[in-house]
């Protein structure tokens, strides 16, 4: 009878530590504490990773090293009682300098000698309005103006929370009047990217004479985003308005616009601006002969007329591979390849040597003449180039009609072209007469 109690009792022992080790193991498994997932940039979070039922000596961890842009600034383990058991704590404080998206490194935790894994949260970084001050700014629809003509004006803001107030002087030198309903509040929506510039308002401006003439200065009450009530005087840009004379033909058939006079902003007096010959019918001429140069028989007399027009037009441009010569090399290559593999099989290393030379000499010949032959090309009618593919992106200059291009991009309505010594700009399509066109 004590002998069979006795056994219960080792029999009971042993099942208690059979499961209190079980117990153990399930709560030494490592646990990160409910983390947040977002912040702004420059904000530090906190990240708490819990070992219950353990002391710190029996754990250890690693981290690696964040990405850029996210700082760890401290690791630290620590020991803490809660309902009368011993825990352990790491907790990982990281900053996030810029906004983006950020994933953070797993934690390597050795409890007991057993190995675990802490998947660490993907971090989404929003751009904070909060650290940048208000921005204010003038655009104008056009690059240039000229008395008479009426433009719009926007008033963009970017960074600003509210406009309590805004006053102007209406000019002297222009006729100044608001367009649209001011927009007084502004709403900023959590983002990784930087707020895009919202128009506050519209007004029309038509400058009455011509010169260097000053913007309306606008006096504005507002608050920032960044908390701060202030007083922003946005200072109004100078523009230059030109003098417009009517459009007129000359002898030889071309349309010309003039911007008549310039204001010299040092002299004080006005300057002649060249004209600019804008004609599509010498563009679209001028193409067909590039055409019938470069893929018909008759390249030589189509090459003299083109070379004609354009010397009476003072036109100087590169003439049109004809693809009829490109048959020549590429002829030339086949043969001396077909004569350098017999001379190999003859074993006539010397000859074969020569016509290999030959025939690699040939092959980039062919190469470059094949290369002009398909480059994209068209002849430009003449106007205005531009740095974006917007009519309302800055001016990089004025070229007349006839000079050819190198088309390097196209879109339905905008052309991305090369001209002069590796100079680049955007264009209108339809100011453009194609004698090939890009994809």
């Amino acid at each position: 009878m004590e002998k069979s109690t006795q056994n219960k009792r080792f029999f009971c022992l042993g099942l208690l530590i059979i499961l209190s080790s079980l117990l153990c193991l399930s709560a030494t498994e490592p646990v990160l504490e409910e983390p947040k997932t977002s912040c702004f940039e420059n904000d530090v979070l906190t990240f708490v990773i819990v070992i219950k039922d353990c002391l710190p000596k029996g754990v250890t961890f690693t981290v690696p090293k964040p990405e850029d842009n996210v700082t760890r600034l401290s690791a630290n383990k620590i020991q803490t009682y809660e309902h009368g058991t011993v825990n352990t704590k790491i907790e990982l404080v990281y900053a996030f300098k810029k906004a983006g998206n950020y994933n953070l490194p797993e934690v390597q935790i050795t409890i007991n000698s057993t190995a675990h894994t802490v998947k660490m949260p993907r971090i989404l970084v929003y751009h904070n309005p909060a650290l940048h001050k208000p921005e204010l700014k003038w655009e104008l629809s056009a690059p240039k103006a000229v008395t008479g003509g009426t433009y719009e004006l926007r008033l963009t803001a970017r960074y600003v929370k509210k406009i309590h107030s805004l006053q102007f002087e209406q000019p002297e030198d222009a006729l100044f009047e608001q367009t649209s309903e001011l927009t007084d509040t502004f709403d900023y929506k959590p983002s990784v990217k930087e707020p895009a510039k919202i128009v506050a308002a519209k007004y029309s401006w038509t400058p009455l004479q011509s010169g260097t003439i000053e913007l309306p200065v606008i006096k504005l009450e507002l608050t920032g985003t960044n908390g701060a009530d202030q007083t922003f005087i946005l200072k109004g840009q100078t523009v230059k308005v030109y003098e417009q004379t009517d459009s007129q033909n000359d002898d030889t058939g071309f349309s010309t616009f003039n911007f008549e006079a310039a204001f010299n902003e040092e002299t004080q007096q006005t300057a002649a601006i060249p004209q600019t010959v804008v004609s599509q019918s010498l563009a679209q001429q001028l193409a067909e002969l590039r055409k019938s140069e470069k893929y018909s028989l008759n390249f030589i007399k189509s090459r003299k007329e083109r070379q004609e027009l354009e010397n009476k037009n003072n036109i100087s441009a590169k003439s049109e591979f004809p693809l009829l010569l490109l048959i020549l090399p590429s002829v030339m290559f086949i043969i001396c390849l077909l004569i350098y593999i017999f001379l190999k099989k003859s074993k006539k290393t010397a000859g074969a040597n020569v016509f290999f030379v030959i025939s690699l000499i040939l092959f980039v010949l062919t190469a470059k003449c094949a290369f002009e032959t398909i480059t994209p090309k068209a002849v430009f009618a003449g106007g205005q180039i531009f740095t974006i593919p917007d009519e309302t992106g800055t001016v990089l200059e004025q070229i007349n009609a006839g000079n050819l291009f190198i088309v390097k991009k196209q879109t339905e309505e905008w052309c991305l072209v090369k001209y002069g010594e590796n100079h680049t700009g955007w264009v209108k399509t339809d100011t453009l007469c194609f004698i090939e066109k890009a994809d």
